[in-house]
This record gives C-alpha cells, sequence and structure tokens, in this order.
C-alpha cells in the first residue's frame, strides 16, 4: 500500500504522477489534490501480487509539479 497526501495547496493537475513498483507500471496520472479534494487528506492506492525479495523498488514520475510519498506499507502473504 501506497499512502499519499498533498502537502501543500496544490490544486488539481498541478501535482500528478505515474507510479511503478518492481519496474512495472501500475497507475497513471495520480492526481491527490483531485482525488482527496485538498491537502492533508490520506490516500491509499493497494497494489497487489507484487513480487519481491530483499527490496522493493518504488518509482514516481512526475507528468506535472514534484511528486510526493507519504509512505508505505507492505504487507508479505504466502
Amino acid at each position: 500500500r501506497l499512502h499519499f497526501a498533498e502537502p501543500d495547496d496544490a490544486k488539481p493537475g498541478e501535482r500528478v504522477f505515474d507510479v511503478a513498483l518492481q519496474g512495472k507500471p501500475m497507475a497513471e496520472n495520480v492526481d491527490v489534490a483531485k482525488e482527496t479534494g485538498g491537502n492533508l487528506v490520506a490516500m491509499v492506492r493497494e497494489f497487489t501480487n507484487i513480487e519481491a525479495g530483499r527490496t522493493v523498488t518504488v518509482e514516481l514520475t512526475p507528468r506535472a509539479g514534484r511528486p510526493v510519498l507519504s509512505g508505505i506499507e507492505i504487507v508479505a502473504t504466502e
């Protein structure tokens, strides 16, 4: 799970980015301000079936502004 919140007063469209995990595209055009309706509002995106060993690679590719990631939660499954 990736945790996001808009820390500034960015308006929708001012901070937009794509998400890749382990080199695989997972989400496009993520716009936290647009999806949450404002700043400092939590948003969680859950991605499943991600194979990982000792490391997890998270890539945030900007489309507008500078991406911000607030937290990462890793849940092991068997």
